[in-house]
């Protein structure tokens, strides 16, 4: 019974982490390529605490997701401390907008941001 149960906790966290907006995220990867890469200076930095991380492969889509996003300079996530450092232009994005971005890219939430 023990290990019915701890097989089907293994399987239930495995699906949890899987991304099933694939074909989504590839076409939204498709027009950012044609457009035209500016790297951005950043002039303000931030840590958010996220929440809903269950892996390091979550961290690793969120970090893609931020770093991919117009205005960031740097982001880094860490799983184990559960929160992202991120380094943006504030001309050309905000709090606000890097918490959408987190949100987005599957079921996680910022809460709370520290400028740094």
């Amino acid at each position: 019974m023990k290990r019915t149960i701890l097989l089907f906790s293994a399987s239930l966290a495995l699906a949890a982490c899987h991304d099933k907006r694939a074909p989504k995220r590839m076409a939204i990867r498709a027009i950012a390529e044609k457009q035209p890469k500016v790297k951005a200076v950043a002039n303000a930095k931030v840590e958010m605490k996220i929440e809903g991380m269950m892996c390091v492969g979550c961290a690793r889509t969120i970090a893609q997701k931020l770093n991919e996003s117009p205005g960031i300079a740097h982001a880094v996530v860490d799983f184990k401390a559960k929160e992202a450092t991120v380094a943006y232009d504030s001309a050309q994005t905000d709090t606000l907008t890097l918490s959408q971005v987190v949100a987005a890219a599957g079921p996680y939430k910022v809460g709370g941001v520290t400028r740094l």
